[in-house]
């Protein structure tokens, strides 16, 4: 299992599959074992999938730094920087997307693409979060609001997900006051004045059911950030990825492989330009 010393913390990740390199920031209280198999596993079927556990979740350690968003993006690079990855295309969702457009504003030159998922820039035009929940979460973890992060009729489906990921978090809890720290970030985060400033080409990502981030905040993001498109899973809630792992990786993937042909186009134009 590799880690990387990222200022006063051991930052634990996980790499799987091959291509090109796409970046996992996960929700509040959530390491990278939350994710859900299938989602992972599918779309290490067409990228390298590298998932960190922020820092004290999981098996990262908390240090003594102050409990930032830029220092969460900053602990995303030095990832990246561990791997030996340049550019990679970032996936966040939920705080995690919080993390993934702090790291596109500090260090553009790092993401090739963005996927906001069930997130918010925050600030005017920003939705608020369901208060209830999220204080829910402050207290007990991610999975303490299960039956707000999926929609009803996939909790009567009885998948054995929600207990599996539930035993998991029950056996490696967050450090004591990570999710205090996590919850003040989400509720105090204020992105939107500078979404313009954004310039990865970016998808924004939202269940039709969100109950926890309501679906208006991906409409924002779409709206203000330039190179932005959005799409609504449906029959889906706020954690789509669990619910509708198929149809979430293959909205992905074409996005991705759209943008990376675009890119290799352009580069090929540039060389003959150049050369002319």
């Amino acid at each position: 299992m590799p880690y990387v010393s990222a200022g006063d913390s051991e930052l634990h990740y996980q790499v799987s599959g091959r291509g090109a390199p796409l970046l996992l920031l996960g929700p509040l209280g959530g390491s990278a074992d939350l994710w859900g198999g299938a989602f992972v596993e599918q779309l290490a079927q067409q990228f390298r999938v590298i998932v960190p556990d922020h820092r004290g979740t999981g098996r990262s350690d908390r240090g003594q730094a102050p409990y930032t968003m830029d220092r969460l993006a900053e602990d995303a690079a030095a990832v990246l920087d561990r791997e030996g990855v340049l550019t990679a295309s970032v996936l966040g969702a939920s705080l995690g997307g919080m993390v993934a457009l702090e790291l596109a504003g500090l260090h553009p030159s790092r993401v090739r693409a963005l996927v906001l998922a069930a997130t918010s820039a925050g600030g005017p035009g920003s939705a608020p979060w369901r208060a209830g929940a999220l204080e829910e979460i402050k207290r007990d973890g991610l999975m303490a609001a299960a039956s707000l992060l999926v929609t009803p009729a996939y909790t009567a489906q009885r998948t054995g997900l929600i207990s599996r990921l539930t035993v998991r978090q029950m056996a490696q809890p967050p450090v004591p006051g990570v999710l205090q720290a996590q919850h003040a970030l989400v509720t105090g985060f204020n992105f939107s004045a500078r979404l313009p400033l954004i310039t990865p080409p970016t998808l924004v990502m939202t269940g039709e059911h969100d109950r926890l981030t309501p679906p208006e905040n991906a409409r924002h993001l779409a709206r203000a950030i330039r190179a932005a498109q959005g799409i609504v899973v449906r029959d889906a809630g706020h954690c789509f990825w669990w619910e509708a792992p198929e149809r979430a990786t293959a909205a992905i993937a074409e996005f991705l492989s759209a943008h990376s042909r675009q890119a290799e186009r352009d580069r090929r134009l540039m060389r003959y330009r150049a050369g002319a």
